[in-house]
């Protein structure tokens, strides 16, 4: 599981996190929606130790870490339980397809060079990118790159993925076939915790809606809830502003 608590996080004398708890339960998917500015993906950063934060508790797994006090080898064990997807997909373009999902495997894990390969090609299978193997990232569509990427995620066997924004660089016609993978890495067990705008995809694949605003969670609870039955005025108000959506009737 994930557990977060009282998560704090400036830049200079901007607070951009203040006191954020969050929680994940093992093979869940948590979805955190909010608008722009509203700490989503700092908090994303702060859990995968990208940033490290000011303050607070982090617990992945087994391994529960005090942010004011984490030494560099707590951090760097903490982080190891970690993928992350970014929105820009993050990939080495001088790498192909199969050695950009294999470098973790082999640098960060240690992983013999045959067991690494097979792995990375049963990831990239995974996400429907094997017969893409062979090509680099300049020979791919934005929607394939992105597979590439939750591939690489996927193969670390991390105890949590993290995605920022994972369909947000997508023409909109590749982002079905991404959120396709989601839904299957999600019915699978994966955990994961997703930085999105798709509320389709909150609202079909999620166990938990976190809402945040100003850096702070406002509204949390199951989708059906959060998205078709808010509580709190803000998050009224982040609906209304996506009538295409269909969640913002009766609102």
């Amino acid at each position: 599981m994930v557990a977060a608590t009282n998560i704090r996080k400036s830049f200079g004398d901007r607070e951009v996190l203040r006191g954020v708890d969050i929680s994940a339960e093992k093979g869940s998917t948590t979805v955190i929606l909010g608008p722009s500015g509203s700490g989503k993906t700092t908090l994303l950063r702060c859990l995968n130790l990208l940033e490290r934060p000011d303050g607070g508790i982090l617990r992945i797994g087994e391994q529960t870490v005090d942010m004011a006090k984490a030494t560099r080898r707590e951090l760097l064990a903490l982080r190891r339980k970690t993928g992350f997807v970014f929105q820009q997909y993050g990939l080495f373009h001088n790498m192909t397809a199969l050695q950009n999902v294999r470098l973790g495997l082999t640098d960060a894990q240690r992983l013999p060079r045959a067991e690494a390969d097979a792995r990375a090609r049963e990831c990239l299978a995974q996400v429907g990118m094997l017969d893409r193997a062979d090509a680099y990232p300049s020979e791919l569509s934005g929607g394939q790159k992105q597979r590439v990427g939750i591939a690489r995620a996927a193969a670390l066997r991390p105890e949590v993925i993290l995605m920022d924004e994972p369909t947000s660089a997508l023409d909109p016609e590749l982002v079905g076939g991404v959120l396709e993978i989601l839904r299957g890495l999600a019915q699978d067990g994966v955990t994961m915790i997703i930085v999105t705008h798709e509320l389709a995809f909150a609202a079909q694949a999620a166990d938990q809606v976190l809402f945040m605003d100003g850096g702070a969670v406002v509204e949390q609870g199951p989708p059906e809830q959060v998205l078709q039955n808010p509580r709190g005025e803000r998050m009224k108000q982040f609906l209304r502003r996506m009538p295409e959506m269909g969640f913002a009737a009766g609102i």
